[in-house]
């Protein structure tokens, strides 16, 4: 029996790609504690005598900045991203890191890795951007028996700052959806009802960060319903705006923005 491929939309690819520069800049990474936890599991899943260090994948990897977090926990960290510019971005800050194991550019439901050949895969803020069936299809072909699949997703706690700003990009981009929101928190059905995985409950890790305004612009550029959907002229008439919100928010220079982390383990049957 052949395996099928499929090549799902690349609507997120064409989004990203010319934002990579803002993505690495500006995207808020996520806390230790969530891939401790990924060590842990992994390092203590079943062993062959004299194994290689185990590896761990990150899937949709954008500009990297889960890969990041994974290498300082100790692992041996490789990226898949179908983006090339984003990848480029990756590799370049990534190259030099301890544990680094290389980057390729492939999609999420077409893997170019061996059958039970790694230890992990993650995917951070990206598996609302995938083909949930193929892909999960895909992570359970290349993850071995009783490695771990970790779904991640930084999800905005809402307060008074967010939602101006939630408000302003509605009045710029009526029609957009944001593409995260508080159901990350959960489960997605697809890995909840996938037979190849045994799910664990969900890890959350709340944690916050400190922007100076034009970071924080940089940061909103990198949104696909606003860098990613405005064209010039109305994109500069929204960071005008944005700045506006901004200077009425801000405390020194600085305005603080509030996460919760989500992070769904599953164990590979």
């Amino acid at each position: 029996m052949t395996r099928e491929r499929v090549r799902p939309s690349a609507r997120g690819d064409r989004l990203f790609a010319p934002l990579a520069a803002d993505y690495a800049a500006a995207r808020p990474s996520y806390p230790a504690p969530v891939f401790e936890l990924l060590r842990t599991r992994v390092e203590n899943r079943p062993r062959g005598a004299g194994e290689a260090a185990p590896l761990v994948v990150d899937v949709a990897a954008g500009t990297g900045i889960a890969t990041v977090g994974l290498l300082d926990s100790g692992l041996r960290v490789a990226a898949v991203e179908p983006a090339t510019g984003m990848l480029v971005e990756a590799v370049r800050s990534l190259a030099v890191r301890p544990g680094w194991a290389g980057g390729v550019a492939a999609r999420a439901e077409a893997l170019p890795l061996a059958d039970a050949s790694v230890a992990a895969v993650v995917v951070a803020q990206a598996f609302h951007w995938l083909d949930p069936r193929h892909a999960l299809d895909e992570f359970a072909r290349v993850i071995e028996a009783g490695g771990v699949l970790l779904l991640l997703w930084n999800v905005t706690e809402p307060d008074a700052f967010t939602l101006d700003v939630r408000r302003l990009v509605g009045r710029h981009n009526p029609g957009r959806k944001r593409p995260v929101t508080p159901r990350m928190r959960e489960i997605p059905a697809s890995l909840r009802n996938h037979p190849a995985f045994a799910v664990e409950p969900t890890v959350t890790v709340e944690h916050r960060r400190a922007l100076a305004l034009d970071d924080y612009v940089r940061y909103a550029r990198s949104w696909s319903y606003v860098g990613g959907a405005l064209e010039p002229a109305a994109l500069d008439a929204f960071e005008s705006d944005l700045r506006g919100v901004l200077e009425r928010h801000a405390r020194e220079g600085r305005v603080v923005e509030r996460f919760e982390t989500a992070a769904h383990f599953a164990r590979r049957l």
